[in-house]
């Protein structure tokens, strides 16, 4: 029910936007790191509009001045995370693909508590609750876990109601 692109391509790709919106038209959600140019140019696939496109935030509340911004990225998550090392021992993963990869976590998370929430129910939860970014720079601020599976529990009676 979801799935992470860690990838930038070198443009819009109509065989990646026709998977995406295969995938999405399926009730999947999407998500997908934004890129770590630091510019405000939209990469792909994040840029799609049915992917949840993601930002790298640090422990400040400020996006990484590496990070790819502006108003086609949907939030920030955190941009550095604990990982294994090759070899052994860790290491820290910072990147886009890193917050991308956090965002698909709290999502399945979301998804684990509120199974009867559609893909689009999600998408506009992680809108409607994310945290105010310091400086901003995405469309809808910082991914919050707890407020997103709350505002999921709060509409599942509703989203159950709905459902076929």
């Amino acid at each position: 029910r979801v799935i992470n692109l860690s990838v930038i391509l070198d443009g819009p790709q109509q065989s990646v936007a026709d998977a995406v919106r295969y995938a999405h038209d399926r009730g999947v959600v999407v998500v997908a790191a934004a890129g770590n140019g630091g510019g405000l140019d939209p990469t792909y696939p994040a840029a799609y509009p049915e992917v949840i496109s993601v930002a790298a935030a640090q422990e400040d509340g400020t996006l990484y001045p590496w990070t790819q911004r502006g108003p086609w990225v949907d939030v920030a998550a955190p941009g550095c995370s604990p990982s294994t090392a090759r070899g052994g021992g860790f290491t820290m993963f910072c990147g886009t693909s890193s917050a991308s990869a956090s965002v698909a976590g709290v999502v399945a998370l979301a998804l684990s508590v509120v199974p009867t929430a559609s893909n689009v129910d999600v998408e506009r939860a992680i809108s409607e609750t994310a945290a105010p970014l310091r400086g901003g720079g995405v469309a809808s601020g910082h991914v919050d876990a707890l407020a997103l599976v709350d505002a999921l529990r709060a509409a599942a009676p509703l989203v159950s109601q709905l459902a076929p």
